[in-house]
Formats: C-alpha cells, structure tokens, sequence
C-alpha cells in the first residue's frame, strides 16, 4: 500500500479512473442523504480506493491561466511570517457550469501557490515546478466536471443540492535557514453539500541556491531499513499513547509505507513523516504525524534545530 504524495513516482489517470473518481465520492454522498450504509462499509470503501489511487500526482500539459480569486483569502497574520521572508502566496478561483445547464454550479476550483521570491538564485525552477504542479491540478478538476457532468445532473435533479470542488492551500513555511525551504499544501478533493472528501498533504522541500526539489534521499544518508526502524519507533511511541484511536495494524502500515520516496516536510525541531486520514486512524482523526529530531538522522545538508 501506498499513501500520500511520492516525490519523483507520478502516475497518469485515464478518463475511465477520473470518473470512477467522481463518481465514487457523489454516491458515497447519496448514501449519507439517504442515511444508507453503515459506517463500517464507508471505511472499506473509501480505504480500497485511497490504496488504489493516493499514490497519484496528476501529470498533463496545460496552458497557464491567470485567474484573479474571487473569494477573500485569509489576512497576512494567518500565515507564518517567513513566508514574506521568502516569497507571497498567489490563488486560482474558477467556477464550471454545466454545458447542458449554463445556471447550474458544477465545480468549483479553489487554489493557492507560492511563488518564491526572485531574489533567490534557484527561485524560477521552484516557481516553474510549483506552477506547473497547479496547472496539473487545474486540468484534473476540469477534466473531472466535464467526464462526471451527466452523473452530477443526475443527482442534482433528483433533489441533492451538491457539486464537485477541488481545493488547495499552503500552509506555512516550516523550515528556512536562507538556503532551504520547506513546506507542504493541503488538498481536498470532495464533493460540497455531501460526504469528505479525499484529503491529501504534498510536502515540499527546495534548495533555494538551485531551484532543486529535495527527495527524502536527498536529505538524509540513512539506508532504508535503518531509516524505517527510526520512523517506526516514533510511530510506536507516538500510536502507544491513545492506542484505543488507531486501527490495530497502523504499525504495519508504518512499516510497510516507509522508504527513501516517504512523504516528508522539515521542520525547525526534525523531520515530519505523516499518514493520510483513514490509513492509521478513522478520518475524523486527521493526518497523523510525527516530527523526529535531527540527531536521529545521517544528515546529508547542513540542518539544525532551532528550537
């Protein structure tokens, strides 16, 4: 099983899996309407296609479109300070009707980006990585209305006020020392007036000198069995504290989803390894994670904790 973002490992979907996609989370919100199915059958549902399709980052080719957000984003104190420091958070926002029926809300798309100061020598490859990273996802939701537009009427005319979002924010700066930067953006893709979505967290990590994204092999000399024995161990602290809101093989999946390709960000006190909702815990639990201080690690750049 693979879960969360994979740094280098993209995979294309077709259009019979983008709309087995969509079609997946409107009937999972037909069923919390209808008050059908129990709650058993959402988890065993949701984990087949999150075990299926969370290892995916949508590839294509999609011309840049610059489109101003129609929705207030949060003020500058919501944000981390380092985030001036380093660069300034730029958004989409795009509504799609339905072609068959121009006054009906379909999609919408909600999403913002950073864009790295260009002060930094390695600030256009990171811009042009981030951006292109965006248009991806822009191309995926549209593609998505327009494969899924027939069954969302459906639904609509049957009396579910609901339709198709895509959204993603980036959180704050979690690690910069003047030559790394490191991040992650929280994207949900879900179905509004229904059931969740699907929730994902990509962590990001630059060189500021070279534009290089950072893989986790990048970072650390470790191999990868001394390197799954130290993220199991905190795993285990971590689990062993409230044993009783985990699944009884969450440190199974841990042991099975940890490599040099993990999902990972930096931190000010260590590195983060994190799980997606449902892989370790029921969804209201949230991603799970824990930090694990440098010193655990054979460093292959510079990092210190701050803290």
């Amino acid at each position: 099983m693979d879960f969360g973002y994979r740094n280098g490992r993209h995979i294309n979907e077709g259009k019979a899996m983008r709309k087995s996609r969509i079609v997946f989370i409107l009937l999972l919100a037909a069923l919390v309407f209808a008050g059908c199915g129990s709650a058993e059958e959402e988890v065993q549902q949701i984990n087949e296609v999150i075990i299926e399709e969370q290892d995916a980052l949508w590839t294509g080719d999609v011309e840049g479109t610059a489109v101003s957000s129609e929705e207030e984003k949060p003020g500058e104190d919501f944000y981390d300070s380092r985030i001036d420091e380093v660069s300034e958070v730029e958004s989409f926002y795009e509504k799609i009707y339905g072609r068959k029926n121009p006054d009906e809300l379909q999609t919408t798309i909600d999403l913002e980006y950073l864009v790295v100061d260009e002060r930094f020598p390695g600030a256009e490859e990171i811009n042009r990585s981030l951006r292109e990273e965006q248009e991806t996802i822009i191309s995926y939701a549209r593609q998505q209305a327009e494969d899924a537009e027939e069954v969302i009427q459906d639904f609509v005319d049957a009396g579910f006020n609901i339709f198709y979002s895509y959204s993603s924010f980036v959180s704050e700066i979690y690690y910069f020392d003047g030559h790394y930067l490191s991040f992650y953006q929280d994207d949900d893709d879900s179905c509004q007036g229904g059931a969740h979505g699907i929730l994902y967290r990509k962590g990001y990590t630059f060189d500021l000198q070279t534009g290089q994204r950072l893989a986790l092999g990048d970072v650390i000399g470790d191999s990868e069995e001394k390197l799954k024995d130290i993220v199991v161990k905190y795993f285990e602290e971590y689990i062993n504290k409230n044993p009783d809101f985990f699944w009884e093989y969450a440190i199974d999946v841990v042991k099975e989803n940890t490599d040099l390709d993990s999902s990972f960000y930096l931190t000010d006190s260590g590195i983060c390894f994190y799980f997606p909702p449902y892989a370790l815990a029921a969804f209201a639990f949230g991603f799970q994670e824990v930090i694990i201080p440098y010193e655990e690690f054979e460093l292959k750049l510079p990092l210190e904790s701050v803290e």
